[in-house]
C-alpha cells in the first residue's frame, strides 16, 4: 500500500437523485389513468381533466407565496405558458376524453410512448443528446406500443378516436415536460410546476364551472 493509496473505497450510489425521484413520480403518475378511467363513468371529462387542476393550484399557490418565491421574469412567462398548455390542460384533458371509450390498460400503453416523445422533443428544444442505447430501448418501446394498438383495433384501420386523442395527449405532455425542464434550470423545479398551475387559473377556473356544471345524474361515491 502506498501512501496515497486506501482500503476504503467510496462506491458510487447505487442509485442517482434523480432517478430515485423520477421513479417516485411513475409510481404517482401510475395512478392518474385508471382513478380518471373511473371518474369518466359518473362526471363530466371536462370536470375531470380541469377541476383536479384547480385544486392543485390554489396548494401551488399557498406554498409559493409562504416560501416568498421570486415572480417569473420575462421570457419565464411565455415559457410557462407553453408548460401549462401541455401537462396542465392538454394532457388530462384529451386523456379524460380518451378514457370514455376505452380502458385504462389500453390507455396506459398508449400513454407509454411519453418518454420517448419527451426525448425527441428535448432535442429538438433544448439539445439534449441521449445515447444510442436509450434510442434502441425507446424504439423497442414505440414499435411494442404500435403493435399493441393496431392489434387491439383489428389493423391501423382501426384504430380509433380515443388512440388519437391519446396520442395528442402524449405530444402536449412531450412538449411540457420538455420546456419545463428547461425551464426549471433557472426557475426551480417545483416552482416551475406550481407556476404552471397558477398561470392556468383563469382558463381552468372557467372550465371546472362549465364542466361542473353539466346536466347529468350525481356521480357515484367511488
Amino acid at each position: 500500500m502506498t501512501g496515497n493509496s486506501s482500503a476504503i473505497v467510496d462506491a458510487p450510489p447505487a442509485l442517482s437523485p434523480g432517478l430515485g425521484w423520477g421513479l417516485l413520480g411513475v409510481l404517482a403518475f401510475s395512478l392518474t389513468v385508471p382513478l380518471t378511467r373511473i371518474a369518466v363513468d359518473g362526471m363530466s371529462p371536462l370536470f375531470i381533466g380541469v377541476g383536479r387542476a384547480v385544486v392543485a393550484a390554489a396548494l401551488a399557490a399557498t406554498v409559493l407565496a409562504l416560501t416568498r418565491q421570486r415572480l417569473p421574469r420575462g421570457p419565464e412567462w411565455r415559457r410557462l405558458v407553453a408548460v401549462a398548455a401541455g401537462v396542465v390542460l392538454g394532457f388530462p384533458l384529451l386523456t379524460s376524453y380518451a378514457l370514455q371509450s376505452v380502458p385504462a390498460g389500453h390507455g396506459a400503453v398508449v400513454i407509454g410512448l411519453l418518454p420517448a416523445a419527451t426525448a425527441v422533443v428535448a432535442v429538438l428544444r433544448g439539445g439534449e443528446r441521449p445515447s444510442a442505447r436509450f434510442w434502441r430501448f425507446a424504439g423497442l418501446g414505440v414499435l411494442a406500443t404500435v403493435g399493441f394498438v393496431t392489434a387491439q383495433g383489428g389493423g391501423l384501420g382501426g384504430v380509433g378516436w380515443a388512440d388519437l386523442l391519446l396520442l395528442g395527449a402524449v405530444v402536449a405532455a412531450a412538449v411540457g415536460y420538455a420546456e419545463g425542464g428547461l425551464l426549471a434550470r433557472s426557475l426551480g423545479a417545483w416552482q416551475t410546476v406550481s407556476w404552471a398551475l397558477v398561470v392556468a387559473v383563469p382558463v381552468t377556473a372557467v372550465l371546472t364551472v362549465v364542466g361542473g356544471g353539466a346536466p347529468g345524474p350525481p356521480p357515484p361515491p367511488r
